[in-house]
């Protein structure tokens, strides 16, 4: 307690904690702080080149990379792993060993671990779609003893550096040693194979391969679950560029435009127009077309959502389209049980999604209860001669209603 109290001045208290923000503003305020960061392969291999020429050990900078990789941050296991290397070129380690020259090669087989060169191999395996080379490239990494697992991880570590690359080509050089904590040589070889890949390709190469190391790592059979990760990501379908995908969808939008008309003429429309020219030089107007056009969109629509939810798709093939996008797209439906099904909210969600993603723009849309009664009438609507409409329907404002919110009139009560 005394020491506590009135430390002696060579005294020095010294409180580590991974969780700063939950130390009491009293005890930080009477603190000096300093935040430990991982040091960089470059200052690790700055560092281990100088313990190395003091030593007199004869080391390539392929393998001080290789020894700062595997310390993954640390300067004292880089030591570690350096003063291992020392024993082994030591006078007395054995014949031809003693002053050798250490390079990649050589460390990589005194540490057990893949070289990179197999994981340039594999990723090119993986571009190029060809399995069968994945399987064996991942055989003779058996046959050398190396340890699967942490192949797994690297290769995640290169899918990862493979995109950083592509995302970051057009950038100044200074951006690279932030990003990636790699040598000049590195970077450069990260470049030439990313250039041809494209940034959605990358990520999906990355996101797969790093699902794929957890399923390595919890496996009993590490190389067979490997090998199922590397076949899946060179069979996986190659994403397309988003400006591919952009100009199909803008085509596709103008050809549902140009061949999906609506079904109720609108004063101004195409229908009209149509119909006046044929006027003008004595013929019927052709009225069948954009209706034709409707029907075949409606087709395909209802054949998507098929696809997506048969359910839903069923209770689609019972209705029908009273309007279709490019403006909200109405389904006139006779059958309450459908009626109620297609209202639903989760099937009401599920419904506007499909329809946007099948017209490739935000849908509205629209429920409505028309009669069944007389199918063959358009929007399912009671024929205006009909005695219950003459009748029953009290004027033109009824019929407007009826006309613009397609629905039937079943009874009228008149007020006094």
């Amino acid at each position: 307690m005394k020491t506590l109290e009135e430390p002696p001045s060579f005294v020095k208290f010294i409180l580590a904690t991974t969780e700063p923000h939950r130390l009491p503003e009293t005890i930080l305020s009477r603190c000096q702080r300093f935040d430990f960061r991982r040091i960089t392969v470059r200052e690790i291999i700055q560092r281990l080149s100088e313990i190395s020429k003091q030593e007199g050990l004869q080391i390539t900078e392929g393998a001080l990379l290789l020894l700062a990789r595997e310390a993954e941050g640390s300067m004292r296991d880089a030591q570690s792993l350096l003063e291992q290397v020392l024993s082994y070129a030591a006078p007395g380690a054995g014949a031809g060993k003693a002053g050798a020259m250490i390079d990649e090669s050589l460390l990589q087989e005194i540490l057990g671990v893949a070289e990179r060169k197999v994981l340039y191999d594999l990723s090119n395996a993986v571009v190029q779609g060809d399995a069968k080379r994945c399987v064996e490239l991942v055989a003779d990494v058996v046959v050398q003893g190396w340890d699967i697992p942490r192949l797994s991880r690297e290769l995640v570590e290169h899918f990862r550096n493979l995109l950083v690359v592509r995302l970051t080509q057009e950038s100044p050089s200074s951006s690279f040693s932030r990003l990636l904590d790699l040598p000049d040589q590195e970077v450069g070889d990260l470049k030439r194979q990313a250039t041809e890949l494209s940034v959605d390709t990358l990520l999906d190469y990355f996101r797969f391969m790093a699902r794929g190391d957890e399923e390595v790592a919890r496996s009993a059979y590490p190389r067979f679950a490997l090998e199922t990760v590397l076949v899946r990501l060179a069979t996986l379908p190659k994403a397309a560029p988003i400006a591919e995908v952009v100009e199909r969808l803008e085509k596709m939008e103008r050809r549902l435009s140009g061949g999906a008309g609506h079904n109720r003429p609108r004063p101004g429309g195409e229908e009209r127009a149509a119909a006046e020219k044929a006027e003008r030089e004595g013929q019927p107007p052709e009225s069948g077309s954009a209706e034709n056009g409707t029907e075949e969109v409606w087709r395909k629509f209802v054949a998507f959502v098929m696809k997506e939810k048969k359910i839903l798709g069923s209770h689609l093939e019972q209705v029908r389209p009273l309007e279709m996008p490019p403006g909200p797209l109405k389904i006139g439906v006779g059958e309450r049980y459908h009626f109620t099904y297609l209202q639903d909210p989760e099937n009401m969600a599920l419904l506007k999604d499909l329809a946007r993603r099948f017209f490739s723009q935000e849908v509205a849309v629209g429920i409505i209860s028309v009669s069944s009664r007389n199918p063959e009438t358009k929007d399912g609507l009671q024929p205006a001669d009909s005695p219950k409409t003459r009748n029953d329907k009290g004027g033109d404002i009824v019929k407007d209603a009826v006309r613009i919110f397609g629905g039937s009139v079943t009874t009228v009560k008149r007020e006094n």
